[in-house]
């Protein structure tokens, strides 16, 4: 069963790399060639329980160099679910799926990955973002070494870097999972999030603004003089209400 799996998967890979070398390598450079580029791919590794990974060596080829390919088993792949959006922060990526759950990559200083894991950098998508069971995300959001997640009951919860209050639940607490939820006025919903560098803004339910976290330069809008932190949302008071 293995051999005729693996002879299938080389079939592929063969045809699949034809491809690739035809439109990459002009063709002036194949017909001065004589030997064609080859592909070189680790045996061990093409089977069921582990990642395809091949070399395609075209550094014989004017102005092309070496292209590499992973390939990931079936069971790899979350469900096969599409990613339905992105969030992007300064060192670190999040990709939502369209089955509502979330997986993050990249440097996890601060546990912004969310899969509540030991500050692990992972350099692809291999964890889910930890959450409560039941609970799915409807929008991601992230910035400089923390993330944000909207969820279906349109409560908000963030994670990662929280020095100025960012995550909303009235502490500097670093999490590493979406584990608690921010604390808006009377439990409203929101509708909107916009996220700064260190502080973060949401539009509520009854159309209210609210901003919390670093206060630098007034960037929370509510007036105040000493551009204190705040750990959970402010009212913030628009041109309409004054």
């Amino acid at each position: 069963m293995h051999k005729a799996l693996r002879g299938r998967k080389s079939v592929q890979l063969q045809a699949f790399f034809c491809l690739i070398i035809m439109l990459f390598v002009p063709m002036h450079s194949m017909a001065q060639e004589t030997e064609m580029p080859s592909a070189d791919c680790s045996e061990e590794a093409v089977h069921q329980d582990s990642d395809i990974e091949c070399d395609l060596d075209l550094g014989e080829n004017v102005g092309v160099s070496t292209i590499r390919y992973e390939f990931l088993r079936a069971g790899q792949n979350p469900g096969q679910d599409t990613v339905s959006a992105l969030a992007t922060g300064s060192t670190h990526t999040c990709g939502l799926l369209d089955n509502g759950s979330a997986m993050c990559w990249g440097l996890d200083n601060y546990g912004q990955l969310g899969d509540g894991g030991d500050a692990v950098t992972r350099n692809k998508p291999t964890s889910f973002v930890s959450l409560s069971e039941g609970e799915t995300i409807k929008q991601i959001y992230a910035k400089q070494a923390r993330t944000c997640v909207l969820l279906y009951d349109d409560s908000m919860s963030c994670w990662g870097f929280n020095e100025d209050g960012q995550s909303g639940d009235n502490s500097t607490n670093t999490y590493k999972s979406p584990s608690t939820k921010v604390q808006f006025p009377n439990n409203q919903r929101v509708v909107s999030v916009g996220m700064g560098v260190r502080h973060t803004c949401a539009i509520l339910e009854d159309g209210a603004l609210t901003c919390w976290g670093a206060d630098s330069y007034g960037a929370l809008g509510n007036g105040d003089s000493d551009s204190a932190d705040k750990y959970t949302p402010q009212i913030i008071a628009t041109p309409a209400d004054r």
